[in-house]
């Protein structure tokens, strides 16, 4: 889970599989997710941990098996983070837990990957009176009840020429260097940061670069005339998101993307 919520920037984290890894631990060392919550109202249907505590565990829990949740960005801690559904929470309490102390996940973009079991355990949720925000909830869900989660790191690539120290500032502003909690760049007022991004719901390059590897132009690239000056586009493998409503462009037409941003 602590992984899971921050972003992993190569050229400021290092090596994934050492120095990440290494330093994540460090960070969250005493206070990481180990097993459920202990909530009255909740009865999990994940395994219980085998030992105690992650030091006593020789790095064998869960590895190999097949995860309940795969997503495709940080699976973040909200409370605190001003993202405008972060307490759209019902039921989830009793007398003594108010529903806003839930421990809570979530991720936006919300492609991902769900097990049966995982979506089982969510419609059980609902019929016994428990909602949460779409976003949170298969995150949330799994959270609750002990079931496996990964963030699948994917190439995320910006227009402007941000360095890996700037990036981990804005990205994973959050408390240990994680993605959610405050200033968080899921927060209202703060998610501009994305706008020249790859993969963010509100980010304008995805649209723009997918025209022009269409062969239309988009913002002063691309086209006939285009191409047969400088060639066809050449894109490194990337995911992008989003992509809607592809049609043949006008000459000077450019991709904005048209929400407000706060």
């Amino acid at each position: 889970w602590e992984r899971n919520e921050r972003y992993y920037i190569p050229s400021y984290h290092g090596d994934y599989d050492h120095d990440f890894r290494n330093d994540v631990e460090a960070r969250t060392a005493g206070d990481q997710v180990w097993g459920p919550p202990e909530l009255p109202f909740i009865k999990p249907i994940g395994p219980k941990p085998p030992v105690s505590s992650p030091e006593q565990d020789p790095y064998q829990w869960g590895v190999g098996e097949e995860s309940d949740l795969i997503t495709l960005g940080p699976i973040f801690n909200p409370v605190g983070s001003n993202w405008i559904i972060r307490d759209h929470v019902w039921g989830y309490s009793d007398a003594n837990h108010d529903k806003l102390d839930l421990p809570r996940r979530t991720t936006i973009v919300t492609q991902s990957r769900v097990s049966r079991r995982l979506l089982n355990i969510m419609h059980v949720e609902n019929l016994r009176g428990n909602h949460i925000a779409s976003e949170m909830t298969p995150q949330t869900v799994a959270l609750l009840h002990g079931l496996k989660t990964v963030f699948a790191p994917h190439p995320v690539w910006f227009d402007r020429p941000w360095n890996g120290t700037f990036l981990a500032k804005w990205f994973n502003p959050g408390p240990r260097g994680a993605t959610g909690g405050e200033g968080s760049p899921m927060g209202w007022g703060r998610e501009r940061r994305y706008q020249g991004s790859t993969w963010y719901y509100r980010a304008d390059p995805p649209a723009r670069m997918y025209n022009n590897w269409m062969g239309y132009e988009d913002t002063h690239v691309g086209g006939k005339a285009w191409e047969e000056k400088h060639g066809r586009p050449c894109l490194p493998p990337m995911m992008i998101h989003p992509v809607k409503e592809v049609k043949q462009t006008q000459p000077g037409f450019e991709t904005h993307f048209e929400l407000a941003y706060g």
